[in-house]
């Protein structure tokens, strides 16, 4: 993910929800489109990888230590994960959390190329 300067937009207060867990990092670090597109990838990498694993969402809240409502709204989009809890489910899934964002960020710039090839100029 490339960083974008957008001194204006720095908000001390976010640097305490980031270390509270309340926020991630890429939201200070990308535009509203790229953040929601970076959000739905997120999402479908968690249920790519637990049903990959043949986890039902009840298994995976049972070995990362939240409630499967959470995994259920997480998936769904209903909810962001906090860092803790995409950790947790990262450990759960035996997946390294550095990895799965990794993976989620090349996925999301394949996926944003590919759209910008597709798209259209209106007249």
């Amino acid at each position: 993910m490339r960083a974008q300067s957008k001194s204006k937009d720095f908000n001390p207060h976010n640097c305490e929800m980031i270390r509270q867990g309340k926020i991630w990092l890429p939201s200070l670090l990308m535009d509203s489109k790229s953040l929601d597109r970076f959000k739905r990838v997120i999402r479908g990498e968690l249920r790519e990888h637990r049903t990959s694993l043949g986890l039902s969402m009840n298994r995976l809240a049972e070995e990362s230590g939240l409630s499967q409502q959470t995994i259920s709204y997480l998936e769904r989009g209903l909810r962001q994960p906090s860092l803790e809890s995409l950790a947790r489910i990262c450990d759960a899934l035996g997946i390294p959390l550095s990895d799965f964002i990794r993976q989620a960020e090349e996925k999301c710039i394949a996926n944003s190329s590919d759209t910008e090839g597709t798209q259209t100029k209106k007249t």
